[in-house]
Order: structure tokens, then C-alpha cells, then sequence
């Protein structure tokens, strides 16, 4: 739509308005009074599909925003899961586990070690999904496999070291929410559509109603004064 066609509107509709109500069926006061009530609802109309144009550039301008902190918390959760998963080692530059008295803290230990290189692994493999293609239920599959392995391990020990990883996936989820709902404010029906197409134009049918009465009462009031 062109921005001159309101305009457009506006002027045809002044010209139709003044033709008709002031020139050719002259109107009573009373019939101007309660005019008001059609151009004010016009008006309204038009600030309600006004405001979707509105929702949707604040929606565009906050966007950049969310996905610099998602993909932020996306790369802290890959440090993360690095970190533990060097943590962990057993190839000779971590722990010596021959060494260690409790074989089941071993056992968790190792257990934890092998979950954290397939869980770098998936990340690293999800990372475009979600920070490129905005794929974002991947995060819930990040999530849910690590609370399933968190699940399986008894050890206190294990489970402290490994909450860095937790709270990165919880600011991972706020993210995600944070852009998803922010990308619900794009979204429009049917009647947004309707509605934003026509409220310029209800905007300038409204002004010319709005100002063939101002017309009008002036026209009174010069045949008052005679």
C-alpha cells in the first residue's frame, strides 16, 4: 500500500462529505452530535490496527537483541559442557581412578566423563539447528538429555560439579522463552491483517467526518451571528 492513498481518501472523502452534508442535505446539530460517535469509532478501529504495525516493530527491533543472549548461552553451555567433560578425563591427563578407594565414585565418575563427550558432541551437532535455523526445541532435547543423565547419578560429588551445566541450560531456556514469546508478537490473524490494511483509511474517513463537522458548526455559528 502506497502512503498516499489514505491521503487520497482523505481528501475525496472531504470533498464527498462537504458536498453532500453541507451543501446539498444540510444536517441538523443534532445529527452532528451524534456523528461524533461514528468518526470516534472509526478512529478507534484505526488505533487498534495501528497498533499490530507497532507490535511487529518492536518485535523487530528486539529480536537482535534475543538471539545475541541466545546464542550467548548457547556457547556458555558448550564451555560448560567442555569444561566437565576435561574434568572427567581418564586418558592419563585427569584423574588417576586406579588410585581412587571408592570404585563407585569411580564408576560415576567415568560414567560422567563418557556422558560429557557425547554431550559436547550433540551440542556442537545442534548448534546451527538452534542459532541459525532458530530451531529452538532442540534446547528441550539438550535439556531433557541431560536431566536424564543427571537421573542416573547417585553421587554427590558428580552432581555439584555438574550444576554449572544445570544453571547454563535453565539461562538457555529463559532465552528460549524470551524469543519465542517476542516472536509471538508477529504473529496475526485474519482479522490483524483486515484491520491493518484498513486503518489508515479509517483514519481519513474518520479526519474527513471529524472535519466537515468542524465545517458545519462553523457555518452555524456565521448564520447565528446574522
Amino acid at each position: 500500500m502506497e502512503y498516499y492513498f489514505p491521503i487520497i481518501v482523505l481528501v475525496l472523502s472531504l470533498f464527498v462529505f462537504h458536498i453532500l452534508f453541507i451543501f446539498i442535505f444540510p444536517k441538523s446539530k443534532k445529527f452532528w452530535k451524534i456523528i461524533d460517535y461514528i468518526w470516534i469509532s472509526l478512529g478507534i478501529v484505526g488505533i487498534i490496527g495501528s497498533t499490530f504495525t507497532l507490535r511487529k516493530q518492536y518485535s523487530d527491533a528486539k529480536e537482535t537483541l534475543l538471539e545475541y543472549h541466545l546464542s550467548i548461552d548457547y556457547h556458555r553451555l558448550i564451555e560448560m559442557a567442555e569444561w566437565n567433560k576435561n574434568y572427567f578425563v581418564s586418558d592419563g591427563t585427569g584423574f588417576k581412578y586406579e588410585e581412587f578407594e571408592d570404585r563407585k565414585q569411580v564408576d560415576d565418575f567415568k560414567k560422567t566423563e563418557k556422558f560429557f563427550v557425547t554431550f559436547s558432541e550433540l551440542i556442537y551437532k545442534l548448534e546451527d539447528k538452534v542459532l541459525s535455523d532458530k530451531n529452538l526445541n532442540y534446547i528441550d532435547t539438550l535439556n531433557l538429555n541431560f536431566q536424564n543423565f543427571k537421573d542416573t547419578i547417585q553421587n554427590k560429588d558428580v552432581k555439584n560439579i555438574i550444576k554449572n551445566v544445570e544453571y547454563s541450560l535453565i539461562d538457555i531456556q529463559k532465552s528460549k522463552l524470551n524469543y519465542t514469546e517476542n516472536k509471538k508478537l508477529e504473529e496475526r490473524s485474519s482479522l490483524n491483517w483486515i484491520l491493518l490494511f484498513f486503518s489508515p483509511y479509517l483514519f481519513a474517513i474518520a479526519l474527513a467526518i471529524r472535519l466537515t463537522k468542524v465545517t458545519a458548526e462553523l457555518k452555524d455559528l456565521k448564520t447565528n451571528e446574522k
